[in-house]
């Protein structure tokens, strides 16, 4: 048997855009900083309204500073909470003349606050369209060049998690990383499985194991194919992007 909802299509066709000289897998050039610079409120990433847990929020700020993430795109922002946790280590990096952009892909951005969308309008811009080749097109023009960084943390069905990630793929600098936020959940954790089936991305593992685990209020596959899974929230899982080959 295999999973219901397979209402989105998935297209393996769609052409890649140009890749850029250089890729991540290089030797770092972020700006060592002293630890006079590195000045903030770490209150601030355990208050960001967002669905992570501790080590999820830690690891998410942690990372996105230590590789000096200048290109940084979202699908899924819900709250606003991770693009917060995001501009915090935005806010670092530049102070280290790291020049950072982030681009927020959601349906609807209703639930982001005017507050945390005035916090975010200097770094991020905002995309309210579904995810779509075209709507990656307009996030690779605002910053001008290939992303080093996805969280995908949009709808967490089987086909909409593979979907959205086959989409924002070719729009990937080579050796950036796809992160897929409530990846212990049973749909996302298959949907994981299947794209690297599907692609060459690089098996990284889950780099945050701590989940909630909840009892199922409602069936959530009539027909059985995951009826005996637990609904566990949370759990993330790293890919990473090939590098344009051998140099």
């Amino acid at each position: 048997m295999k999973p219901k909802d397979r209402n989105i299509p998935l297209d393996l066709t769609h052409s890649y855009i140009p890749r850029p000289e250089g890729s991540l897998f290089e030797p770092p050039y972020v700006p060592r900083m002293d630890l006079a610079q590195i000045n903030f409120n770490p209150q601030a990433i355990f208050e960001a309204p967002c669905h992570m847990n501790f080590a999820e929020r830690m690891w998410l700020f942690a990372t996105v500073y230590a590789l000096g993430v200048e290109r940084y795109l979202e699908i899924g922002t819900a709250r606003g909470g991770s693009a917060l946790i995001v501009d915090l280590a935005f806010a670092i990096l530049e102070r280290g003349g790291v020049t950072c952009r982030g681009v927020l892909i959601d349906k609807s951005f209703s639930n982001v606050s005017s507050e945390t969308r005035q916090k975010l309008c200097d770094r991020f811009d905002f995309i309210e369209k579904p995810v779509s080749i075209a709507a990656m097109r307009e996030a690779n023009y605002l910053v001008a060049d290939p992303f080093d960084f996805v969280l995908i943390d949009g709808n967490h069905r089987y086909n909409h998690a593979i979907y959205d990630t086959l989409t924002v793929l070719p729009f990937v600098r080579p050796g950036g990383f796809l992160l897929l936020h409530d990846a212990a959940f049973f749909e996302v954790r298959d949907a994981v499985r299947q794209l690297l089936r599907l692609t060459n991305l690089t098996d990284c593992g889950y780099i945050a194991r701590h989940v909630n685990v909840h009892a199922k209020e409602e069936p959530r596959d009539p027909e059985g194919f995951w009826a005996e899974e637990p609904t566990r929230w949370g759990g993330m899982y790293l890919l990473r992007a090939p590098d344009v080959g051998p140099r």
